[in-house]
This record gives structure tokens, sequence and C-alpha cells, in this order.
């Protein structure tokens, strides 16, 4: 098959470790990127340029060009109508987009829709494997559906850790089936949820806790790859024009110092409070903050992802009877302002409960846990408990509401539907469910040179190759 990789920062050197393994099985393997720097990084790794493009070659059609005009705003709306996402949405959920002038973001997308389309169709590419989280892989979302071809993101299930699946819209409302589940899948399962129930597994991010949460200590290792972006930036600057996937440098120094000088002024005045610590004893529901900018919220829950607002209307419509619980997520110290915080401690009803706080525990004491997209509700399924996302999501067959609008629907009606909920499940859901995850994903790890230096060892890139090379035989067959 003729399978093209959208290049994306770091990720492209993840990507690319699994090239030969896919060119050995006799796939061909074709790239977009929206960067200079990572185009003559491909090149100067083998790749023939013909099998690049690098929309950066039409960079001043969207800074110098013409003004966005009538046929331009036609083939985005066609694109719309193909695909179901609105472009302006597109737009929204990119973080360097959205802060730019409207009519530049729409004039980028609309001058490179047209090379990405003729580049699909003269190479007859198949298939298209991409991440979620900037427009242009967005936009070639569209394009697909357009063309009607394959796209998927590849992407972590989350739990059980170490696996991956295919997942083919811009959200993850469902995996790609690729078989039934078999014995020893159901086997799998019932001895990984034994093992979760009794464990109750911290997720991997746990360990960088102590530090970020020490007044005394810089995170160094969260430092160390801070400036090895930056150092990239500097030692490639020039290869960084027109590229509209990346901070500016600049902007990314700017971004780390806020990022820096937040944690100092949240370490010294904690704002956060311990639930053990929270005077008023009533019952809470469990709302766990998104990591932001962060494709669970920006993409998955675009339509929801100024959270400070979707918890003003989560307590809005809380009873009296009941707090909620809002708890940070665990390593995005610095990510918010005290004035962020302070946004959120004010509204009524509420408490900012502190990062180091036991989710399980939280999860196990709550009447019902509420996210966007979070792992928390996959978390508190497996245990169980009553849980609502709020946009539908893969996992959604054993939460108690799969996609739920709170500006329509208050969390006082929510509540009075679930008393009568069993607080202990006998397991057999989960099982099965997990036996379905386990047969449609493989064994893996996804990420990127800096922020997963391990998903490059030998053995990963081996199993991330093997199941992708069988996800083609068995799905696209």
């Amino acid at each position: 098959m003729k399978i093209v990789f959208i290049a994306n920062s770091f990720k492209t050197v993840f990507f690319h470790a699994l090239v030969q393994g896919l060119e050995k099985n006799g796939h061909q393997v074709y790239w977009i990127t929206p960067s200079k720097r990572w185009g003559n990084w491909l090149i100067a790794q083998g790749t023939e340029s013909e099998k690049i493009l690098d929309i950066t070659v039409h960079g001043e059609e969207w800074t110098k060009g013409q003004p966005l005009n009538k046929e331009n705003v036609q083939a985005l709306a066609q694109l719309e109508q193909c695909s179901g996402l609105l472009t302006h949405n597109i737009v929204l959920m990119d973080r360097l987009l959205s802060k730019k002038p409207p009519e530049y973001s729409l004039k980028y997308l609309a001058v490179i829709h047209n090379p990405i389309e003729i580049f699909l169709i003269s190479h007859q590419i198949d298939i298209i494997f991409s991440e979620r989280s900037l427009a242009i892989e967005l936009l070639t979302y569209q394009i697909s559906q357009k063309l009607k071809l394959l796209n998927f993101s590849i992407d972590p299930v989350r739990i059980p850790n170490g696996r991956f699946a295919f997942f083919p819209s811009f959200v993850q409302s469902k995996i790609a089936r690729v078989r039934n589940a078999n014995s020893e899948d159901y086997q799998e399962a019932r001895s990984f949820y034994a093992r979760y129930i009794n464990e109750k597994p911290k997720p991997s991010y746990y360990r960088l806790l102590k530090k970020s949460l020490n007044p005394l200590k810089i995170d160094l290792e969260r430092t160390k790859k801070r400036l090895r972006y930056v150092g990239d930036r500097v030692q490639f600057n020039h290869q960084y024009v027109f590229d509209e996937s990346r901070p500016s440098l600049p902007e990314l120094i700017r971004f780390g110092l806020r990022r820096v000088m937040n944690s100092q002024v949240i370490k010294v005045t904690r704002p956060f409070v311990k639930p053990q610590n929270i005077a008023s004893k009533r019952p809470f529901i469990l709302y766990p903050l998104h990591l932001q900018p962060e494709a669970s919220i920006d993409v998955f829950g675009s339509y929801f992802s100024n959270q400070i607002e979707l918890i003003k209307t989560l307590a809005r419509g809380l009873p009296v009877t009941h707090r909620l619980y809002v708890k940070e997520h665990a390593v995005a110290i610095g990510a918010r302002s005290l004035a962020d915080y302070n946004k959120i401690k004010s509204i009524p009803g509420v408490d900012l409960i502190e990062p180091s706080a036991d989710t399980f525990q939280l999860i196990s004491d709550a009447d019902l846990v509420i996210s966007v997209s979070g792992t928390a509700l996959y978390e508190a399924a497996l245990l169980g408990r009553p849980a609502i996302s709020i946009v539908p999501m893969f996992f959604g067959s054993l939460l108690t509401v799969n996609g739920m609008n709170p500006y329509e629907t208050p969390l006082a009606k929510v509540l009075s539907n679930i008393t009568n909920i069993p607080e202990e499940s006998n397991g057999e859901q989960q099982i099965e469910f997990l036996a379905q995850i386990i047969a449609q994903s493989f064994p893996g790890e996804i990420g990127d040179s800096i922020t997963n230096p391990d998903c490059l060892l030998e053995e990963n890139i081996k199993n991330v190759t093997e199941g992708i090379s069988k996800f083609l035989e068995t799905y696209c067959d």
C-alpha cells in the first residue's frame, strides 16, 4: 500500500523509524510536512525528495498573496460538507493558528489544501497516518474524506498501558475494528482486570509529581526537554520559515519562561486544598482538569475547550447538596496561572483539589466523575463507578452516559437518574470491554524522541511496525 505520514516535530523521528520495516513488507511511504526543517531532515535520512510534500514552498502565497476570495471559501466549504469538520473549528483547535488573525489562518488552510489534494491523488495514496493536533493534520483528514481515502491517527488506548490502536475520525469516539476477541484475549483481560482492581496503577506521568510540587527544586527533566526544543529552533531557525506548526523562537522562550514563573508562584501560594481538609463534608462530583493545550480537550472536546466556563456551567447545574471537586492534572503545574485558579475557586460550590491527591480514592468517594474526554472516566468505569463523558469516547460502552452536553443537561438531573446504580460491579462488562480492546489494539509505545525517547528502542519499533503491518493486512485488504 501507499502510505502517507504527516510530519509533526520530533514525532517525525519516531514515524521515520517505522519506515524501513514497512517498506520491507512491501509498502511505499510518502510524507507531508508543514516544516522545511523536517522535510530537510527526512531527505538527510535518505528519503527521496519526490516523496515529500513540503507545504512551506507555498508560504508566500498565504503570507503575501491575494486576500481570501470566494473561490477559496467555496473550496473550504466543500471540505466541510465531505467531512463534517468545520474550518473555523480547525483554526480554534490549533494551538498556534487560533492565536493569529482569523483571515491569516483561513488563508493558510485555503492555500495548502490544493497541493495536499494533488499530492494524494498524483501518488495514488491509499492510507494516511498522523496525529490529530495540527491544523494541517485536520485539513488532510477533511481532504481524505472528500477523496474517500483511509485516514487514521495511531494513539495509545490508555488502558491497558503499552498498547495502541487506530482511530478513524478526528476524535476518539471509536477504534477501528480489526478482529473478534478470542479466548486468549479474554484470559488476558481477566488477568489484567484483577491486577487493575487490586493495584490501581498510577499513570506513567505520576513520577513527575514530587518534583513539580517541591518549591525547592526545579523540574530539571522537563527543563531539559524545553531546552532541546529551544536548541533545535536556534540551530535550524532558518528552516522554520513559514512553519505554522511550531511557535517562533521568541514565542517558545516566552512560553517556557511563563511556565517556569507560573510554577514558582503556584509552589509558593499553594492555591489547592487537600480533600481531607475541606470543611464541608457534602457529597461531591469529581471533575479532573485537562492539561491544556492538548488534543484531548482542544480537538476531541473543542466545543467545551474553555474549561473555566465549562466548570461554571457544571456548577450552575449542581444541587446545593453536592460540591464540585476540580482536581488539577498531575503535570499541569505552570500551564495555568494563579489568576486561572482564583477564577475556579471563586465559582460557587467548587473546591480546587491539589494535583497530588489520590485520584483513585477521589473516584471511589465521588458520587459521579465527569470529564470532557479524560482517562479518569475510563478508570472510574473500570472500577464500576458512575462516570459521564461530555463528548463520546471509544470506552463509552462502560460509561453511565457517553456524551452529555452540560449546557443542556444540568448535573442535578443527572444525579437524580444515577442514584440507583450499584456501587460494586462484578467486572464482567469491564472484562468483555477489555478483551475487545486487546483484540483491536497492538503492543507498542507511541511517542516522540523528546518526551518519550524509549519509543525509539529497537524492540518497540519492531512491535509498532508489526502492529501497523498486521492492521494493514487485516483491516485494509
